[in-house]
């Protein structure tokens, strides 16, 4: 059964000359939920909302909480945030970066045996055993990409929040992910550009123009009207397949 885990009432929350407008939003466990819209539309203002690194003076409920009111460490129990650009400042290994996405859970300052095994797990179940000795600093993009998602996943937090999660993977890593956001049990909200990547994935679809919400609607309802109105250009729909007009 699913329950209310975000309430946001009459929010409006101002950054720089920029506006983003919720007036009565909420999100329900398990769902996974793709965010969309042109560049500067507000998506990534939304998650950092969610996440709560933006302060909203308490508009924004988690599990019936106020977002500020919940501590820090508590919080991450709860939200695994992973924004589009992410970097490690320390020389850590692969095995090392991922194993910090504990850090929520342990008491103290010490990892436990379980906290090495279950890194030991989500290595493998992204299939990083390869790299696991080496250098976060000298992957590429795209291996930094997937060493971030493995740290987030390890985090075991209710809520996942992926700010463009697909950027720098190639076609065999994007389907590995999706394959894992399938059987997670865990809420997923996520930015995403490719439409047709995401129909494969999320149930419901957020679309943002000029900071509101603009749709809100299932994947049955998705179609290629909202599309063009939302991205200003012609789409067409073949096969389930949405493609733009040039």
């Amino acid at each position: 059964m699913s329950e209310l885990l975000y309430k946001i009432d009459n929010l409006k929350y101002n950054l720089d000359s920029f506006i983003l407008e919720l007036k009565d939003f909420y999100i329900e466990s398990n769902q996974k939920i793709a965010i969309l819209g042109e560049n500067g539309s507000g998506k990534t203002t939304l998650l950092n909302i969610l996440s709560g690194f933006y302060k909203t003076n308490k508009k924004v409920k988690v599990l019936e909480k106020f977002i500020e009111d919940i501590p820090p460490k508590i919080r991450s129990r709860r939200i695994a945030y992973l924004p589009q650009f992410s970097e490690v400042l320390f020389n850590f290994t692969v095995f090392e970066t991922v194993l910090m996405g504990r850090f929520p859970n342990i008491d103290g300052y010490h990892f436990t045996e379980n906290d090495i095994k279950k890194t030991e797990a989500i290595i493998k179940k992204f299939k990083l055993e390869n790299y696991k000795n080496r250098q976060f600093t000298n992957l590429s993009g795209g291996e930094k990409k997937r060493v971030m998602l493995a740290r987030i996943f390890n985090q075991e937090s209710d809520i996942f929040l992926l700010d463009e999660p697909f950027a720098m993977l190639d076609v065999k890593h994007s389907i590995h992910l999706i394959k894992i956001l399938k059987e997670t049990t865990k809420t997923v909200i996520c930015i995403i550009h490719d439409i047709n990547l995401g129909i494969n994935l999320f149930d419901r679809f957020i679309f943002l123009k000029k900071g509101k919400i603009i749709y809100d609607i299932n994947r049955e309802e998705l179609n290629e009207n909202i599309l063009s109105n939302v991205f200003e250009v012609n789409f067409k729909c073949v096969d389930n397949y949405f493609f733009f007009d040039l």
